[in-house]
């Protein structure tokens, strides 16, 4: 059997002018190990399976019934993507049935997402390995948006610093599979919460260590947090003397540091931090 397929049992299927084939009608997935089954009429003995031009050791299922493994199933490189199987009975009958191999939707790559009016948002994306023009397994691709701390919502309406979350599905004649998830916003706002200060701030003699909580992947926040800019000002006697503060500026360029040390710093000098 095949995961890609959903193959149903047939109980006690009798052959009435012909052999039948199993399985019938179903698009096999590349890469598979797949049984199939001969079904012949009363009276008349299966002899040889053969699967493209390849004969197969016959497999006993039942009183009648002759079966083959197939293991590793490839895409034929003709213009018709199918394998003939062909099923030979005792009477010198030959029964052909066309086999069509495909390959599931790949996973998108390079998707991308984009909205001009903030109302619908356009997502491209490369499907990666192209599809013979020959090949019937028809398969789509469904973009599932949904918001990630809200109530679903219909897919022409989005807010500024809403934080969304898109799924990505490749779907064919048998069901869906989740391909990729991007989460996003259809447009960021600067105005942030700033992060709490964890106290005690331990302090030396000529600097100090500042700590700070902060959730960045909070979706309630308006935009995605990319790092910190600390910032270490004098304050107190320098502002009266008239001469300029010394200041101390700190880029963290990881989002979840969430530690500096900022060194240089005078005694018994006051400093506000920001």
């Amino acid at each position: 059997s095949s995961s890609w397929s959903s193959w149903k049992t047939n109980y006690g299927v009798e052959a009435k002018t012909a052999t039948r084939v199993f399985p019938n009608r179903e698009f096999l997935k590349e890469g598979d190990t797949v049984m199939f089954c001969c079904v012949p009429k009363e009276g008349v003995n299966i002899t040889r399976i053969t699967f493209g031009v390849h004969q197969y050791p016959l497999l006993s299922v039942g009183a009648r019934v002759k079966a083959v493994s197939v293991k590793h199933l490839t895409i034929p490189t003709t213009l018709v993507k199918a394998w003939s199987l062909t099923c030979s009975d005792s009477t010198g009958e030959k029964v052909h049935s066309m086999k069509f191999i495909s390959f599931p939707p790949q996973k998108p790559r390079n998707i991308t997402c984009a909205t001009s009016d903030m109302k619908t948002v356009n997502c491209s994306w490369d499907s990666g390995r192209k599809r013979a023009p020959s090949d019937r397994n028809t398969q789509t691709y469904i973009l599932h948006i949904e918001n990630s701390h809200q109530a679903p919502i219909k897919c022409n309406h989005f807010t500024a610093g809403c934080r969304y979350t898109f799924n990505v599905y490749g779907c064919s004649e048998n069901g869906h599979t989740l391909l990729e998830i991007q989460t996003g916003y259809s447009q960021e706002l600067s105005h942030v919460q700033p992060p709490s200060l964890i106290e005690p701030v331990y302090i030396t003699s000529s600097s100090v260590t500042l700590e700070w909580r902060y959730d960045e992947d909070d979706p309630v926040q308006p935009a995605f947090i990319t790092g910190y800019l600390v910032t270490l000002q004098e304050t107190g006697s320098d502002a009266q003397t008239g001469q300029a503060a010394n200041l101390f500026n700190v880029s963290v360029g990881d989002p979840r540091q969430r530690s500096v040390t900022i060194e240089g710093l005078q005694q018994q000098q006051e400093y506000t931090c920001s």
